[in-house]
């Protein structure tokens, strides 16, 4: 990747709004941009007037209007259409006479106005006036979501960016343009924004923040007086208050003068209302910049404050302890523990890690009776290693583990320390079969919790090993059902599965989850997306309690909702905050399937170069974690979806057959069902349905993929029609419109195939989905989609078209240079193109077409 990074940001992910800028423009109607400082109104008006220019409209700007009226008369069009187009980047600063001139023109229909205006504060009379006339049109402008963050970030860097690095620059900026462009050109001016193994990664912003991010947050938080600047110091040093506490209400008046100007923002959880700066990186820039004493003084009023009301958040303990311990205040044992426990819940693990210690030197100088008895060093033990497995530290937190293992002998394992170093040794360190010798031993010690424990942590060492049949028959407990009723669904058993999962009977608040979660994604892809959505509000309650692993998963599983619905622009930003979750310890979704869903999504949204390059990172986080066969299949089956959607349908039947043969081999029989479903419908249908597993389908879904596998071996139009229009009743609009377009395909009565296909345009307009039709005529022989283009061709093209160069490409697929060259080299002459930029138009990708701003 080259190292000469272009200076100017290009305009990317703003094509909603450029769109309804043309279609205003195109019904003689102006546009008025509004939004906050920062946003890009800015930019999106410059890119909006050079199309504007390019398509022959005459620009003036309003403060040179009056000058320039006499000459521009002369020239005005006498067309219908207006030619003239005033523009103005802040209509508020605007002269009053210029002003009533361009009220006039525009009224006239002589000229159109194009300007943009802050969202804070009054607009002029005339605006307001036209606006109401619907002589102009409000377009606004929002801050990047995660999705366009990340397009915008990989247009300027010239490369991949890594998702956790896109979610933390988006979470530091919560999307804004200014704020994003700044902290990018600051992290690479110091080289903590970097290439690592071919993608763009972030070390995280440093401790110092330098001018012009000192500046930026200056800007944002606009001038502070006393109280106000004292309240915004708070709220960075805690990061959200309630509006309730006694210390913010004293700065009422200060709080809501920064919330009607955006500096702050609120947030409402049940009956509570909490207060934080609407930058993270505005936090960041005030934390580093208070003095000493300052930051002790407001520490220590914060925390008298959050103590006064009785501590009701699961994280506020925690606060309240750190904030005390910096202003050099001692805790007891007691309030330590709470807060080490609210920081793990958090998953702000190095915060939990010198709690722990400050803990352990405790006990050292107090004695056990001072630390609520002799199990206090097992207690610490475990919840240092939870500490460490969180930091990815995973022979420390091994250590640290055995040292609690061993502070138990007596008393017998507890389901928390089992459940912490199974899952430690498996996945962390990925030591599966050491995982399972330590449950073998745990089994028989003494203990009424020892054989629950055992129970729950052998049901999760039998997933690792992908021993389904044991886990099927294996005795039921509150602790082993979610794991257990997972095997069956795969099994295909999804009824009987659900049956088993019930939230109510959990006692633990872990378990409780496990349940909620399992139960709904079950019902995804037995029962459909009605059903499925009717259980995320117990999630989502739940999670609002939870910490960020329980948020991450509430997100995948909504994504996921989303995706099937065929609503992937709502599924790709749940899915990317999904996958850049890290913490510890995840039995269900590694971090490498999440990121292949994501992958997933791309495709299926037409944006197939991305997810491609998505692709790398996913091996890179395979590498790093245990790849239980499960989870190993189900990335593979991501790996097909990015294939097909790319038009390699070679590539992706091998990869859906090799996934349906382990799968059946491994009695994961709904996978394999779901696996011949793709292969299928990339054009192999007559072998997957020879390869079908045995037996009648209990789920509703299941059947029903089946049923399609079928009807698309036999052509057969009526029984397609059947199969979209009961995908619908599941609200899988993707595959309705997909089963609909090749009934219309397979149907030999014109009339019939005419209905098929108005059905199948419908189903598509009410998705995101890119539409995907089968590469083969049905019933004809399966050959590969496009001929022309070898599969390792067709890959390279795709890389070339995501911008990469040729040595970045030959690292990615272990390629000598020469050999890219010539593989692009066929692929142009076949392709019929000349460059780059064309290949993603011939591939039918969906490429970032950025118009750069001098």
């Amino acid at each position: 990747m080259s190292s000469a990074i272009c200076v100017a940001w290009p305009v990317t992910a703003r094509d909603a709004e450029l769109t309804d800028i043309e279609r205003a423009m195109g019904t003689e109607a102006g546009v008025l941009l509004t939004g906050d400082l920062g946003v890009g109104k800015s930019t999106l008006l410059h890119a909006a007037l050079d199309r504007a220019r390019r398509g022959g409209a005459q620009i003036v700007r309003l403060d040179q209007l009056e000058r320039s009226w006499h000459s521009l008369q002369a020239r005005l069009p006498v067309g219908r259409r207006p030619r003239l187009v005033i523009t103005a980047d802040d209509l508020r600063s605007a002269d009053t006479p210029a002003l009533v001139l361009t009220e006039q023109l525009v009224t006239g229909g002589q000229a159109l106005l194009l300007a943009s205006a802050s969202a804070s504060g009054q607009l002029p009379s005339g605006v307001r006036r036209l606006l109401i006339d619907a002589r102009i049109r409000r377009v606004h402008v929002e801050p990047f979501g995660r999705t366009g963050a990340a397009k915008v970030l990989t247009a300027r860097l010239g490369g991949p960016v890594t998702v956790d690095t896109a979610e933390r620059l988006w979470d530091l900026t919560r999307g804004n343009a200014l704020a994003l462009r700044e902290l990018t050109e600051q992290s690479l001016a110091e080289g903590s924004l970097r290439v690592v193994r071919g993608s763009w990664q972030w070390q995280g912003l440093s401790k110092l923040p330098g001018s012009r991010l000192t500046d930026l947050a200056g800007l944002l938080l606009g001038d502070l007086n006393p109280d106000e600047r004292e309240l915004a110091d708070m709220l960075a040093l805690a990061g959200s208050l309630e509006a309730g506490l006694p210390a913010v209400t004293e700065l009422g008046e200060a709080a809501e003068s920064l919330n009607r100007r955006g500096v702050v923002v609120t947030e409402r959880t049940g009956a509570r209302l909490s207060l934080r700066l609407s930058y993270p990186l505005c936090a960041s820039v005030l934390r580093a910049a208070l003095p000493e004493l300052t930051a002790r003084r407001l520490g220590l009023r914060i925390a008298d404050a959050i103590e006064a009301a009785g501590r009701r958040r699961s994280e506020d303990t925690a606060r309240v302890v750190t904030l005390r311990l910096a202003a050099g205040r001692q805790a007891p044992f007691a309030q330590l523990r709470t807060a080490i426990e609210g920081a793990l819940t958090n998953e702000d693990f190095a915060t939990a890690e010198r709690l722990c210690r400050t803990a352990l030197d405790t006990v050292a100088g107090t004695g056990a009776d001072q630390a609520d008895g002799p199990d206090a060093d097992a207690e610490l033990a475990l919840l240092l290693g939870e500490s460490l497995a969180g930091q990815r530290r995973h022979v420390e937190a091994d250590t640290q583990f055995r040292r609690a293992t061993r502070a138990r002998a007596a008393a017998g394992p507890a389901p928390r320390l089992l459940r912490a170093r199974v899952l430690n040794l498996a996945v962390g360190l990925r030591r599966p079969t050491q995982a399972e010798a330590v449950v073998a031993e745990a089994i028989g010690s003494p203990g009424a919790g020892g054989a629950d424990a055992c129970a729950e942590s052998l049901a999760l060492v039998r997933l690792f090993a992908g021993r389904f049949d044991e886990l099927a028959s294996a005795a039921v407990t509150e602790g082993t059902a979610p794991v257990t009723a997972l095997a069956l669904h795969l099994r295909g058993a999804s009824e009987t599965a659900l049956s088993l999962l019930d939230p109510a009977t959990a006692a633990r608040r872990e378990t409780t989850w496990d349940h909620l979660f399992v139960r709904a994604w079950i019902t995804l892809h037995a029962r459909g997306v009605a059903e499925a959505t009717a259980l995320l509000d117990p999630l989502r309650a739940h999670a609002t309690r939870g910490g960020p692993r329980h948020r991450a998963q509430l997100a995948l599983l909504e994504g996921s909702v989303h995706r099937a619905a065929g609503r992937t622009v709502q599924a790709m930003e749940l899915l990317r905050r999904a996958a850049a979750h890290r913490g510890a310890g995840e039995w269900f979704a590694t971090r490498a399937w999440r990121l292949a869903q994501l992958a997933g999504a791309l495709a299926e949204h037409g944006e197939s170069a991305q997810a491609l390059c998505l692709l790398d990172e996913v091996r890179c986080a395979q590498a790093e974690e245990l790849a239980h066969p499960l989870v190993a299949d189900a990335v593979e089956l991501e790996n097909a979806v990015v294939a097909a959607r790319l038009g390699d349908s070679t590539a992706a039947v091998r990869r859906a057959l090799g996934v349906a043969e382990r799968a059946t081999a491994a009695g994961r029989v709904v996978q394999a069902r779901t696996a011949l479903h793709l292969a299928a419908r990339a054009g192999a249908a007559r072998r997957a349905v020879a390869l079908l597993p045995e037996g009648p389908a209990e789920a509703e879904r299941d059947a029903l993929v089946i049923r399609h596998v079928r009807a698309l071996s036999t052509a057969d139009g009526d029984v397609l029609d059947e199969v979209s229009e009961r995908f619908a009743a599941l609200g899988l609009l993707p595959l309705a419109a997909e089963a609909a377009a090749q009934a219309s395909r397979a149907h030999h009565d014109r009339r019939r195939a005419r209905a098929s296909r108005a059905a199948s345009t419908e189903l598509s307009s009410r998705c995101d989905a890119r539409p995907y039709h089968q590469p083969t005529a049905i019933g004809r022989p399966e050959t590969p989609a496009d001929p022309s283009l070898t599969a390792r061709e067709r890959e390279v093209a795709a890389l070339a078209a995501a911008q990469l160069s040729n040595q970045e490409i030959a690292d990615r697929l272990v390629l000598s240079v020469r050999t890219v060259e010539n593989h692009l080299y066929r692929a142009y002459g076949k392709l019929g193109v000349t460059s780059r930029s064309e290949l993603p138009y011939r591939l039918g990708l969906s490429p970032a077409r950025p118009t750069r701003i001098a």
